[in-house]
């Protein structure tokens, strides 16, 4: 494989940690749902847990692009 596929290659398996943490948590959301059930709206409570990481990361990923166009990235994905 060259070095643009395995750059490429890198990244595309760099971002699907992203997507993964939303399977992490959802076999957890039934004992956490019984867990939590006492207290008001627990239900909606528990779902959001799976929608705040992605939440955070679609908000915080443009000032993160801009951070590192501005003060560089990375030399991990860049090549002489």
């Amino acid at each position: 494989m060259n070095r643009t596929g395995t750059r490429d290659l890198t990244i595309m398996l760099g971002s699907m940690l992203f997507v993964l943490t939303g399977v992490g948590i959802a076999p957890a959301l039934p004992g956490m749902s019984d867990y939590f059930s006492h207290l008001p709206d627990s239900e909606f409570l528990v779902k959001l847990t799976l929608t705040m990481p992605a939440l955070i990361i679609a908000i915080t990923a443009p000032f993160a692009g801009l951070l590192l166009d501005k003060w560089g990235g990375s030399r991990l994905f860049y090549y002489p």
